[in-house]
């Protein structure tokens, strides 16, 4: 059994439910290409900035 808040529609929590998941999804694609330079500046912490 699930609690039910008044005057809270469930159809317009799940349009808005699925639009919270896409703006999440849209910022997770927007920050993908910053994942390589983040790995290497968590590498250059990480190994001390010790390099050639």
């Amino acid at each position: 059994m699930t609690a039910r808040v008044g005057g809270r529609s469930t159809a317009a929590s799940w349009i808005v439910g699925i639009l919270c998941a896409a703006v999440i999804a849209g910022l997770i694609w927007l920050s993908l290409p910053a994942g390589p330079g983040m790995l290497a500046i968590l590498g250059d912490l990480l190994d001390g900035g010790a390099r050639g």
